[in-house]
């Protein structure tokens, strides 16, 4: 994930996330950004082909001042496998 270090309060921020996938390729996943456990943006991302990187863009409104500990998750639509990173 790409993400401006500072912004002021309540701006908008654009997030660039980029993914390699296996074995899941044509599959939906729901795309989120989250801080404190809740969700500032999310779109749903057709996966790619085995190994191809893609990079996903989403905007948020980073909030109130102060630092923030952003969280991206890739979450399944229907089932499937799930993995969170910091």
């Amino acid at each position: 994930m790409v993400v401006p270090a500072r912004a002021l309060p309540q701006s908008k921020l654009t997030a660039v996330v980029s993914l390699e996938s296996y074995g899941l390729a044509g599959n939906k996943v729901k795309l989120s950004v989250r801080s404190s456990g809740k969700v500032l943006a999310s779109q749903d991302v057709l996966l790619k082909g085995d190994g191809q990187l893609q990079s996903e863009t989403l905007v948020f409104n980073c909030g109130e001042a102060g630092p923030k500990t952003l969280e991206i998750g890739v979450d399944p639509i229907s089932g499937g496998r799930q993995h969170r990173q910091q």
